[in-house]
């Protein structure tokens, strides 16, 4: 019981942690470069978020986290 409480708490912890770090990442970049860096540092993130959600049973929320990274990239086959 005190591991289901410990895998809940670690994975809930983890959850505000990737939707802090998305909301900081509001800037796009300037140079082609940083555009493709943060696109892809953005992907990672909802990916994360998406499997956190899913190792909670927030099935809704792993589908949202998901089809954000989908959008910026419709070939992420992580997010599918």
């Amino acid at each position: 019981e005190k591991e289901g409480f410990l895998f809940t708490q670690s994975h809930s912890y983890l959850v505000g942690i990737l939707d802090e770090d998305l909301e900081y990442i509001n800037y796009e970049g300037e140079t082609p470069d940083e555009k493709s860096l943060l696109k892809n540092m953005k992907i990672s993130l909802y990916n994360n978020l998406a499997a956190c959600y899913l190792k909670l049973e927030e099935y809704k929320n792993a589908r949202s986290a998901s089809e954000e990274a989908l959008q910026l990239d419709p070939n992420q086959t992580k997010a599918l």
